[in-house]
């Protein structure tokens, strides 16, 4: 990690939640989000901005502590990820550097990753990068529960369950101010908010000066098609578990620049 700015920008959130639009925007906006990135599926027509490196870590570390890597019900407790960390085979992997570039990009630029597991693990990354920068995107639970029964058969209270659990992880973050958040539906809106919050920080340093060029911001705007947005008006009602969370995390979320 000596060739390169070492606090990384982070994305975090759940599955069928945006990530992958966002980490979009964040590689439109300068980052630089891998070079072995996860390509397009019929599911995510965009492409899934994914660095492979990484992800095929995440399942790696989820493997060592759950015996399994799949499936939405794969989100044991921080205190789980804790016990067992040290005991995992995947960490030699980052005592002998950080794995998800699999080329070493130039001096200084910045660089992240996207993978809704991260959220698994968030505590111990905290702890490998204390200076990392977050990145939230938060979708309505019901969206993300129709688009996982569409894609996957998933049933609503098996969504709503993980949903809750994996977002849970996000509150120690908020309590902290240590992630900025965004809607979903906002940033298909708007393709340039993330690029204006990135330039709205340049005099206070906390975004590491990333200052996105009107090119940039033109990236972002071509990136999004609002045509690939096919659930907009979910119906079915929250749980309150839930419901809890997503009023939480919604009252913290960036709307407007």
């Amino acid at each position: 990690m000596n060739n390169y700015v070492k606090a990384p920008f982070i994305a975090l959130g759940y599955h069928r939640s945006g990530t992958s639009l966002l980490a979009g925007l964040m590689r439109c906006c300068g980052i630089h989000m891998g070079d072995k990135l996860y390509g397009p599926l019929a599911s995510n027509e965009k492409g899934h901005f994914e660095e492979m490196n990484m992800l095929h870590f995440q399942r790696m570390l989820l493997r060592s502590i759950c015996g399994s890597d799949g499936g939405i019900d794969i989100c044991p407790t921080p205190d789980d990820v804790a016990r067992k960390w040290q005991h995992t085979s995947a960490l030699a992997a980052v005592h002998k550097g950080f794995p998800h570039l699999s080329n070493e990009p130039p001096e200084n630029i910045p660089w992240g990753w996207k993978d809704p597991r991260t959220l698994v693990f968030i505590r111990k990354w905290t702890e490998i990068f204390p200076d990392a920068r977050y990145i939230t995107v938060i979708r309505h639970p019901a969206s993300v529960a129709e688009s996982l029964r569409r894609r996957d058969n998933q049933s609503y209270v098996r969504v709503m369950d993980s949903w809750y659990r994996f977002h849970l992880n996000l509150i120690e973050l908020i309590s902290l101010n240590r992630t900025a958040i965004f809607v979903y539906d906002r940033l298909v809106d708007d393709p340039r908010l993330l690029g204006n919050f990135f330039k709205s920080r340049l005099s206070t340093g906390d975004m590491l000066g990333l200052d996105p060029t009107e090119s940039d911001m033109e990236k972002c705007t071509q990136l999004v098609d609002p045509n690939l947005r096919h659930i907009k008006s979910p119906g079915n009602v929250l749980t309150s578990a839930a419901s809890q969370i997503w009023e939480i995390l919604k009252a913290r979320a960036i709307q407007y620049i």
